[in-house]
Parts: structure tokens; C-alpha cells; sequence
């Protein structure tokens, strides 16, 4: 409580202006570094106190002038964020605050409190409301120091300065500005501004400024408190990484795992899969937001497996933007022994004609109930792989020759383990082969006067 013209009046609380959704990103203490400024002024008595704490939030100025004095300054705390690409972003700080403004004798000018922010460059600040019982402010700050620290050795403003300055413990010192608060001494005040920012490391400042001057009088000016957060709107992690694949798979085998993520802000994403068995992959280059990248493991023990996927933008930082980066949910996959198909049978004619086509029949069963490819060699050429097929599933494929003799008609199989249509993963049967004789066709048509030839030919060469 203060009081205004020996009026009892209560601060009344400030709101935040700050209606745009959730913070990306908070920062809360400890802070990256602290700073002060001060202007020096060459005239006849000033005293000034400026304390600011990173480690716990604690931002302080105190201006004193007498005759012909001038004494303004501020501290700050300082919070270092890295950004990735040009972008707009908004910046809220939120401070518990205690100040007042104290004149006496005649003509005082000058005496003012204010909160402070700067982004990158671009400094604000913005005047806080005077109060002007120094006294009782004083009186009350002291008593609520004594109440939560009975030993504490202070007397005057920069007695406590100093005294709250020295308190290492972030909660002890909020404590203090809470109970201040609820004594109408201390208020929770917002300083929200908005910028665009180029990719790179941006500083951000936090504090409060005093300034006290005298023409032939006293005058002093006091804030301090606590930086108790600072949100940042604008940079917002990547949302968790939706991960597709098997669910059962192979011993040795390479599987594929598909990850996507889409970044609120547009910002380009990068993708690391954990893989559940110790091991982890490299982080994916840069892609942009929506768009997926598949990696392949292969694990050489059987058991179950949990897989996580890590996404970050391009706004992480390790040091200055841990908190840009996402973890997936759990993606489980059971690890077993893979066996190849067995019982490949093949089946067709052993004899056939040149020119003649000839169908072959091929089964096989896959143990898995993994899908089946086959290959067939006509000693003439290689298919591809064909499939897929299902297990016991007959197979039929066709053939022709262009010259006669003894010929091999050979198939083999194998197995996806993947299910991803590329089977080149999977485990091959040997080779099952048949042999063909292709003959000559004799029925085939022929001019009637060779096929005379033909038949008395052989006479002919009994009467030579």
C-alpha cells in the first residue's frame, strides 16, 4: 500500500496484452547474462545503484540527485535466442515489480521509473506510474525483508539492493516480491513488443530504468523485482514426428522407418531416429516442413525395440534454443529370426518343339507369410524379380525357344521382409531346375516339291 496526497491507494494491476495463442518458447532464470547503463552527467552530488542478476531474474535502479544533480540509469537481465530465418516474432516479459518516485524541498524535475526491453538493436521504454510516499515504500520493503529473513542487516533502499541481489535462490527471491505484492507494495507488469528479426543471434534485454534529477532540491527514484519469464511468440518447436513402418521384423535385416513433422511456423525441420538398441542415427539434412524422410536399420538381436524420432527446426540452437526440438511417441517393433521360403516346386513339359510355347508352373511357401518374388533363367536371360506373390500362391510363366537341344528352365525365390516391394532385403532359395529338350519341328509346312526330294532322295543314292 501506498500513499498519494495522504491518500491510501492501491497499484492497481497491469495485464498482459498478449492474445495470440500459446508462447513458443519461454525462458525463465537463470538467464544468459546480465547488463547496466548509466548516463554520466558532470554535475554536483549523484548517487546511483544498478544490480541486475541473471541467475535469478533480480533487475534493480536506484537514482539519487541533490542540488543540481542528474542520476538515471538501468539494469537488465540478458536472454541470447538464435533464429534460423527472417522472421516476425513477439516478445512478452513479465516482471514483478516494485518502484517509486521520492521528492522533497522545491522545483524537483526529471524523477521517473520505467520498464526497459530491447530486441536485437530496437530499445523500448515505457514509464511507470509515480507514487510519491518514499517513506512508506521504504518502510515496507524492509519489514517484508525481515519477515522472511529476520537477520538480514538492511536500512535504506540500497541496503536492500544489495541484500536482494545476494540471494541466490530463485524461490526466496520471488518470495519476497509476491508478499510485497500482496502488501499492494509490488505489481506484475508486461512489456510485450513485436519485430522482425534476420537470421542469427538475437539479444533480448529486460529491466528497469531510473532517473532522478534536482535543481536546488532532493530527489530519488527506485524499481526493482523479479524477470520472472520471458515468452517468445513466433518460434515454435516442431510438432512430434508421426513414425510409419513394420511392426514385426527380420533378424539382419535393413527396415525402413518413414518420419514427418510439420513446423508451425514454416521453418525447415531435420530428423534423427533413435533406434531403441543403443544406437541412433545422424541428424537428416534440412527438409522443408511436411515433408518425410525414411531412414533403414537393421538390429542383430531378436526382442522388441522403441523407436523415437527427435525433430528440431532450424531456430535450435544447443546452447540458446534447446527447447526447438520435439521427441516423438514410442513406435515398437518385434525383431525375430527371418527364414526363407522352402518347398519350391516347379512344374512344365520336358519336351517341346522349337518355336513351341511352354507354361511353367512355380510354388513356394514362406514361412513368415512374408511376400514372394521369383526369378526365372532360361539359360537365354534372366527375368527380373516378379511379384509379389503370396505364400502357396502358383505362379505361372511362359517360354519359347529359337534352336533345339537340351536345355534348363530354372526358378528361385525370395522373400520382402520389408513388405516395401524392394525385395532385394530379403532371403533367396537356391535354384530349382528342370530340363527341356527342344526339338526340331517337322510338321511344320514345307514347299511339295522339297518334300518329294526328301522322300526319294535316299533311293537316288542306292542306284549311283
Amino acid at each position: 500500500m501506498v500513499t498519494k496526497n495522504n491518500k491510501q491507494t492501491k497499484i492497481k494491476p497491469e495485464r498482459n496484452i498478449i492474445n495470440i495463442g500459446n508462447p513458443g518458447v519461454v525462458f525463465e532464470p537463470p538467464y544468459t547474462d546480465e547488463g547496466k547503463w548509466e548516463y554520466e552527467y558532470n554535475y554536483l552530488i549523484k548517487n546511483l545503484k544498478l544490480i541486475a542478476k541473471h541467475e535469478t531474474g533480480f533487475v534493480s535502479a536506484y537514482s539519487e540527485s541533490y542540488v543540481a544533480g542528474w542520476a538515471e540509469g538501468g539494469s537488465y537481465i540478458i536472454q541470447k535466442i538464435y533464429i534460423g530465418k527472417k522472421k516476425e516474432i513477439t516478445v512478452s516479459a513479465e516482471i514483478k515489480c516494485a518502484h517509486n518516485v521520492g521528492k522533497f524541498g522545491f522545483l524537483p524535475s526529471g524523477i521517473s521509473t520505467s520498464k526497459t526491453m530491447s530486441i536485437g538493436s530496437k530499445w523500448w521504454d515505457v514509464e511507470l506510474d509515480k507514487f510519491w510516499n518514499y517513506e512508506m515504500f521504504l518502510d515496507a520493503i524492509l519489514t517484508v525483508i525481515k519477515i522472511i529473513f529476520p537477520y538480514a542487516e538492511v536500512k535504506s533502499i540500497i541496503d536492500v539492493i544489495n541484500f536482494m541481489s545476494k540471494i541466490e535462490d530463485i524461490a526466496d527471491l520471488y518470495n519476497v516480491m509476491k508478499t510485497l505484492e500482496e502488501k499492494g507494495e509490488a505489481k506484475t507488469i508486461y512489456m510485450n513488443r513485436t519485430k522482425t528479426v534476420s537470421p542469427g543471434f538475437i539479444q533480448i534485454t529486460v529491466g528497469l530504468r531510473s532517473c532522478a534529477a534536482s535543481a536546488i532540491s532532493y530527489a530519488a527514484a527506485v524499481a526493482l523485482g523479479q524477470v520472472e519469464k520471458i515468452s517468445i511468440y513466433g518460434m515454435d518447436p516442431p510438432n512430434p514426428a508421426t513414425i510409419t513402418g513394420l511392426h514385426n521384423g527380420k533378424l539382419n535385416i535393413m527396415h525402413n522407418f518413414t518420419a514427418v513433422s510439420e513446423d508451425k511456423n514454416g521453418d525447415n525441420v531435420q530428423y534423427k531416429f533413435i533406434w531403441g538398441d543403443g544406437t541412433e542415427s545422424s541428424w537428416s539434412k534440412f527438409v522443408p516442413s511436411g515433408t518425410p524422410v525414411t531412414m533403414a536399420h537393421s538390429y542383430s538381436k531378436k526382442g522388441e525395440y522403441k523407436i523415437k524420432v527427435e525433430v528440431r527446426d532450424n531456430d535450435y540452437h544447443d546452447t540458446y534454443n534447446p527447447t526447438m526440438k520435439s521427441t516423438s511417441d514410442e513406435f515398437n517393433i518385434e525383431i525375430e529370426n527371418n527364414f526363407p521360403p522352402y518347398q519350391l516346386s516347379i512344374n512344365g513339359p520336358s519336351k517341346v518343339k522349337i518355336g513351341e510355347t511352354a507354361t511353367y508352373e512355380v510354388t513356394s511357401i514362406e514361412p513368415d507369410d512374408d511376400p514372394i518374388y521369383y526369378q526365372f533363367d532360361w539359360f537365354g536371360g534372366q527375368t527380373k524379380w516378379l511379384g509379389p506373390y503370396k505364400s502357396g500362391e502358383t505362379v505361372t510363366m511362359s517360354h519359347s525357344w529359337k534352336d533345339s537341344g537340351l536345355k534348363l528352365v530354372c526358378v528361385r525365390a525370395i522373400d520382402d521382409p520389408n513388405h516395401d516391394g524392394d525385395p532385394s532385403e530379403g532371403w533367396a532359395t537356391d535354384w530349382k531346375c528342370i530340363e527341356v529338350d527342344v526339338s526340331k519341328n517337322r510338321n511344320r509346312n514345307v514347299n511339295p516339291l522339297e518334300a518329294f526330294l526328301q522322300k526319294i532322295l535316299p533311293f537316288l543314292e542306292d542306284f549311283q
